[in-house]
């Protein structure tokens, strides 16, 4: 089970409606895994990531974000926006 950082979490998560049960709009998530690079600490990646925190929240249609980490070292990163447009132009 991934250990949740809630020192980064900005908000409930949602999901995008499903298009194929005829909804037209709603959320966005935008869910990014990976590993850290050799040499990279987990301390340095998150003392990072706290930095840039603030203007990933202001950005227009940002409504949450939730990062973790779970077993093989694997971080995700999902990030709710309000809808596509919003987070394609992040």
């Amino acid at each position: 089970m991934p250990k949740t950082l809630p020192s980064l979490m900005t908000g409930p998560a949602f999901a995008a409606p499903d298009a194929a049960r005829g909804a037209t709009a709603g959320h966005v998530a935008e869910i990014v895994r990976f590993k850290l690079v050799d040499g990279v600490s987990d301390a340095a990646f998150l003392d990072a990531t706290a930095a840039m925190q603030p203007a990933v929240a202001a950005a227009p249609g940002f409504l949450s974000r939730r990062l973790s980490k779970g077993e093989g070292d694997v971080w995700t990163d999902y990030v709710v926006w309000t809808d596509l447009d919003h987070a394609l132009a992040a």
